[in-house]
C-alpha cells in the first residue's frame, strides 16, 4: 500500500517538472528530484545509455542518499562506466529489476517504444518495496521520460 501511494503522488510534479524541460540532462535531474522530494523515495539516479548497450552516455543525475546500497546498484561513478551483468536484463529486454537488501532498489528501463534509451534507479528504505502495483504505477512515468529523452535528442517526431 505504501509503495502504491508513494508512486501515485508523483504524477503532478512529474508532469510539471520532468516533462516540460528542454534539456535531456535536466529531464533526468528533474526526474530524480521529483522521485525523492515528491515521491518520498530515499534516492534516485538516472542515466542515458547507448542504444541497446550498457554503455552510459553523459552525466549521471542523482538525488538522495545511497549509503547502505550494494555497490552494483549505486550510481555509476563516471561517464562511460559499464555494468553489463547487472544492467543487461534492463537494457536488452526492457524489463524492470528489483533488488532487495536492507532496502529495495528498482531499476527501470527508460524506453521510447521498444528502444531503451536510459535507466532509472529508485531506492526505497523498506526491504519489501516495489511490489507489483507500485511498479505498474511507475512504468508509465519511466516510459514518458524515455519518450521525452528521445524527443529532446531529436530521434522521434514531436
Amino acid at each position: 500500500w505504501r509503495g502504491a501511494q508513494r508512486a501515485s503522488q508523483l504524477l503532478p510534479a512529474w508532469m510539471s517538472d520532468v516533462l516540460t524541460t528542454r534539456d535531456p540532462d535536466e529531464a533526468l535531474r528533474a526526474a530524480c528530484r521529483t522521485l525523492v522530494d515528491s515521491g518520498d523515495y530515499q534516492a534516485a539516479w538516472a542515466v542515458r545509455c547507448a542504444s541497446g548497450s550498457t554503455h552510459f552516455l553523459g552525466p549521471v543525475a542523482r538525488r538522495g542518499q545511497w549509503r547502505g546500497c550494494p555497490p552494483d546498484l549505486a550510481p555509476p561513478r563516471a561517464n562511460g562506466e559499464r555494468r553489463p551483468r547487472l544492467f543487461s536484463r534492463v537494457v536488452t529486454a526492457g524489463e524492470a529489476l528489483v533488488a532487495r537488501d536492507l532496502g529495495s532498489t528498482a531499476l527501470l528501463a527508460l524506453k521510447n517504444g521498444e528502444l531503451v534509451v536510459g535507466i532509472l534507479a529508485i531506492r526505497a528504505t523498506d526491504p519489501d518495496g516495489f511490489g507489483e502495483t507500485e511498479l505498474r504505477l511507475l512504468s508509465p512515468l519511466s516510459g514518458s521520460l524515455g519518450r521525452r529523452l528521445s524527443e529532446l535528442a531529436g530521434t522521434v517526431p514531436r
